[in-house]
């Protein structure tokens, strides 16, 4: 079995997909790419820009793929600094006999050039070589155990690496990749339905639209909804549980070429647990001063324009976590997201638990804002029912949170802050002016 393509009500496969792509490294050719040079190109989700994608993997172009959402101006930007060329989709004819062989084939080699997420100033351009972004396919498909008819489907925007993997995953195992841009719930559930999709990557944040609109079951047919970007909270946890719905909490980063740690499909999960299950094969994690450090063959080169990282090295994350008696990472949170109260730590997922723990509560996002006295204190927007008042919640909630992490600060709202892959976009809600509810 090869890999496939479906977007669109088409599906691209065997020789015609490879066809497509021989005609677009033709067109390259025609318009000199020669190594050493990196192309970028906006990273629509549809067939010409998914086609041009596995081209350029295959022809061993680096590549960066640039956010459909970002400014003209941004793209620029980032261009420039990477000293990228951007192009667009297009296809010629096959490209000449010895030009595929004049790229670098080494594992070494950079494959793609993703920027972070960028949430506080310049985001920093991650060097992932092709040899990571197959050690990441390889762990990632022992830990799925990869089926013949397994068909991913690609919602995430592919600018970053959650989405990005899914293509490198399912064209290295010969499986099919199921595309649809852009998120409507009940697009996702036909989908999914209408293309037998077997795998389906989301963040926290599309969960709740998604069981909303799940009226017929698609999504218990799925064999495994993988859940990253951000901890999965314990309410979702128990509420896929109680659909029989098979998720599967992740842990990763773009430095790792997405997955770290993921829990095992078809396992049985304590949906009370936090934990995003044990490292990957080939992956190591360990805990230094509460922060989260990875080693392994998926790790990236370093940072563009600073110097590449030693081999063999662990890279210490931004993130909080530790390890449980069975050797499954618990996250608890960013290192930066910390929010230090009269001189107490606060973690703002902890405050969020116990608050969507609360009658009334739909959602919550917890952050620090500046304090004369306290130099932060801890402040939440809220996603309420009707009717339901903040003095209320406040009262039920407080009894399970330490005096210093009690939110002084609400602002009610109609949906929360998210970046955008569909983070918490903490940094932007603190900015923001807080409207008391």
């Amino acid at each position: 079995m090869g890999p496939s393509l479906t977007i669109s009500g088409r599906t691209l496969a065997g020789p015609e997909l490879w066809a497509k792509v021989r005609r677009i490294q033709g067109a390259l050719a025609d318009t000199r790419v020669a190594p050493g040079d990196v192309l970028a190109f906006v990273a629509n989700i549809d067939e010409a820009t998914l086609s041009l994608t596995l081209a350029l993997f295959d022809a061993r172009i680096p590549f960066m793929p640039l956010h459909p959402r970002s400014s003209a101006l941004e793209q620029r930007a980032l261009c420039a600094r990477v000293g990228a060329r951007l192009v667009d989709p297009a296809e010629a004819g096959d490209p000449p006999a010895g030009w595929l062989a004049s790229f670098d084939h080494t594992p070494e080699a950079t494959a793609a050039l993703v920027a972070t997420s960028g949430s506080s100033g310049e985001p920093k351009v991650c060097l992932l070589s092709r040899g990571a972004l197959e050690a990441s396919a390889r762990a990632s498909a022992e830990n799925l155990g990869f089926l013949p008819d397994d068909r991913w489907l690609l919602c995430l925007p592919f600018a970053h690496v959650g989405g990005l993997s899914i293509l490198t995953r399912c064209l290295l195992a010969g499986r099919g990749v199921v595309a649809h841009p852009g998120f409507e719930p009940e697009a996702v559930l036909e989908t999914i339905e209408r293309h037998g999709v077997s795998l389906l990557s989301a963040v926290p944040s599309m969960l709740g639209p998604l069981f909303e609109a799940d009226r017929r079951g698609a999504l218990r047919r799925l064999r495994a909804l993988l859940v990253g970007g951000a901890l999965c909270p314990v309410e979702l946890r128990r509420e896929a549980r109680r659909r029989q719905i098979s998720l599967v909490a992740s842990y990763g980063l773009t430095e790792a070429c997405s997955q770290v740690a993921t829990q095992r499909p078809g396992a049985v999960q304590d949906s009370e647990s936090l934990d995003s299950g044990p490292p990957l094969p080939g992956v190591e994690v360990r805990i230094v001063g509460g922060v989260i450090e990875v080693r392994g063959p998926t790790l990236a080169s370093g940072y563009l324009g600073e110097p590449a990282w030693p081999r063999g090295g662990f890279f210490r994350t931004a993130d909080l976590g530790e390890l449980d008696a069975e050797g499954r990472l618990v996250v608890r949170g960013r290192a930066d997201d910390m929010v230090i109260s009269g001189g107490e730590n606060v973690h703002p997922e902890s405050v969020e638990r116990v608050l969507r723990a609360q009658l009334g509560v739909r959602d919550a996002l917890v952050f620090g804002v500046p304090d004369a006295r306290l130099g932060q204190v801890v402040a939440a927007l809220l996603v309420l029912e009707p009717d339901v008042s903040v003095s209320a919640v406040l009262a039920a909630a407080s009894p399970a949170l330490a005096s210093f992490a009690r939110p002084r600060r609400f602002a009610c709202v109609a949906e929360l802050p998210t970046t955008a892959v569909g983070k918490p976009d903490r940094r932007r809600a603190a900015r923001e002016p807080l409207t008391p509810c």
